[in-house]
């Protein structure tokens, strides 16, 4: 029973007397203390300990009987009956459940009881009982900390299909718990989240506890587990495991990381539906944001030239490939972004790739295309590269010296030509080792459009034809 009027305190050495009885089990010894009218109520320690409550330590023992006696007949004071049901739920004995749905039968408070160790009991007595009491369920011990912490268990998805519909919490907690097993690539989590009707669509505040500061125009602080989604090598099976459907609009984007980013799943990426080529030309303003993005990210960490050259020339294959086929990589809209453009282009290890992605831009594209790439090659510091490999296409831009300008280069001044160039075809699985007949060379027109087939070349092998 909860102090409330003047009772007496029982002295340091009285208490020590209760606890020991209490910690042996003794409780006919307790019944005869307090049956002769001794005290037993804690001394008002100034930080109380849950060890100096014989109450709470014979929660802790499992003792039933002796927590059942000790509240019947005993005082406690409040500091140890506000935590006494949170404190059962944690206990790691086997009387840990029934002691708490005695304590909830009695009315003790269940204000901080955590969630966590309600649901993970499997009780349905026990938790229908706290959620009577409007349980607390979300928090950083919630119920997506409880369904992530039993694997997703039958009973754990059980409970969230019959308490979703009336409880929007319950319904919060699983897309935190879906976007939880999302971020640790947990597959099979995954799954059972969306079999028992999680939507990984679904956007909530980026920090779910604290939405305050979460505004609702901002796509960045409203997140879904899908965004959460990073591409690796089990993106796919994540996606069937959501049961997202590999459209086009899900391709594109997850192409889009994988062309500027992740270029070692590109190949794999790009096999994802049947007909890659022709959705690209189809959605032709997405496939040139992917292009000018992976212009623009050409740079790396620099870990070493090695390394960056490897991840550059895949880069550059990619590149190439999208103009081969009639995408282009310049928007009218970044002419803000030419000085990104820039420094992308001059950090590539090998100068000559860079001017000739450069010179099959300028003799693939457009007027548009020609004009925006005038201007990112109008800076000194791009003129002086494009010079030293092949200073003719400065002057078919306008730039550079007058007289050369003036001048009419023959092939032989001309380091690349369409009517040699083969395009490089960067998607080829990886277990291919032959160039199959559908990726025959194929001669480029000089009309400004590159034939479709391809040519697969191994990594690092380009041939360049000079007359």
């Amino acid at each position: 029973m909860i102090v409330i009027n003047d009772v007496t305190t029982a002295t340091l050495a009285d208490h020590e007397t209760v606890l020991d009885l209490v910690q042996l089990g003794k409780l006919f010894d307790l019944m005869i203390w307090v049956k002769n009218g001794k005290p037993t109520l804690c001394p008002d320690f100034e930080k109380p300990k849950y060890k100096q409550s014989p109450f709470l330590v014979a929660i802790e023992l499992g003792n039933h009987s002796m927590v059942q006696y000790l509240w019947e007949n005993c005082w406690q004071r409040e500091w140890e009956v506000s935590d006494a049901v949170d404190f059962a739920l944690g206990g790691r004995n086997k009387a840990s459940y029934s002691i708490a749905k005695y304590l909830i039968q009695e009315d003790l408070p269940t204000d901080n009881v955590s969630a966590y160790s309600a649901f993970i009991s499997h009780d349905d007595a026990l938790i229908h009982s706290l959620m009577d009491r409007r349980m607390n369920v979300r928090g950083p011990d919630g119920f997506a900390d409880a369904l992530l912490g039993t694997g997703c268990s039958k009973p754990m998805l059980r409970l969230y299909r019959e308490l979703s519909p009336a409880n929007p919490d319950i319904v919060t907690e699983g897309l935190i718990a879906l976007r939880e097993a999302v971020q640790k690539n947990k597959i099979r989590a995954t799954a059972l989240l969306t079999w028992a009707g999680v939507d990984p669509r679904t956007r909530i505040p980026d920090d779910p506890y604290e939405p305050g500061d979460a505004d609702a125009t901002c796509e960045y602080t409203y997140i879904s587990a899908y965004d959460h989604l990073v591409l690796n090598k089990q993106t796919r099976e994540m996606l069937k495991a959501m049961k997202i459907d590999v459209t086009s609009e899900v391709w594109l984007y997850f192409l889009n990381k994988a062309c500027w980013l992740y270029h070692e799943l590109a190949p794999e990426v790009f096999h994802w539906i049947k007909k890659p080529e022709s959705t690209l030309l189809a959605h032709l303003d997405k496939a040139t944001e992917i292009g000018a993005m992976t212009l623009r990210h050409l740079g790396g960490w620099r870990a070493s030239d090695w390394v960056e050259s490897a991840r550059q020339s895949k880069k550059l294959e990619i590149l190439e490939y999208f103009l081969s086929i009639g995408i282009p990589l310049l928007k009218a809209e970044d002419s803000c972004d030419h000085q990104s453009i820039r420094r992308s282009l001059r950090s590539v290890v090998d100068s000559r790739r860079a001017v000739r992605l450069i010179w099959l831009i300028y003799e693939t594209g457009d007027d548009v295309q020609r004009n925006l790439l005038k201007e990112i090659v109008r800076s000194p510091a791009m003129q002086k590269l494009v010079r030293e490999f092949d200073p003719f296409l400065l002057a078919g831009m306008k730039l550079g010296p007058k007289n050369l300008q003036k001048q009419i280069p023959s092939k032989r001044d001309r380091p690349w030509h369409l009517e040699t160039y083969e395009p490089p075809y960067p998607f080829a699985p990886k277990a291919e080792t032959t160039t199959s007949s559908a990726l025959q060379p194929a001669k480029l027109s000089s009309s400004n459009h590159i034939s479709k087939s391809h040519h697969y070349l191994k990594y690092g092998q380009y041939r360049h034809f000079h007359q």
